[in-house]
């Protein structure tokens, strides 16, 4: 799994600095899709802190979500997704995270409902 980078300070004026770099050519909902995936982290790290069958449903619930983000955008919101390559490089670690919460879910001896 890749560790998840932690924000540098950036100066946006001259008394205030905020934690995420500024990015002219990103629009505000690649930044939520960042911000879905880094959710997703840190979920699946709760729940390999603690494999409950809550912590694998919320890791589970914001896997699905963050690849429901990943999807090709239809024009005219194609500005709004991310890069194809970056894209398709996080739709392979979702992939990565359903085996994973597989293997938790197998080791804590819970199973998967059919819902």
């Amino acid at each position: 799994m890749q560790a998840l980078l932690p924000l540098r300070p950036v100066m946006t004026s001259k008394n205030s600095v905020s934690t995420t770099p500024p990015a002219p050519t990103q629009s505000g909902a690649i930044h939520e899709i960042y911000s879905y995936i880094a959710a997703r982290n840190i979920s699946l790290r709760e729940a390999e802190e603690n494999p409950s069958e809550a912590s694998l449903r919320r890791a589970a619930e914001a896997n699905s979500f963050a690849e429901n983000c990943l999807r090709p955008a239809r024009p005219p919101y194609q500005a709004q997704s991310l890069p194809e390559a970056e894209a398709a490089r996080e739709r392979q670690h979702c992939q990565t995270v359903k085996v994973r919460l597989a293997e938790l879910r197998a080791r804590a001896g819970l199973h998967r409902r059919a819902a």
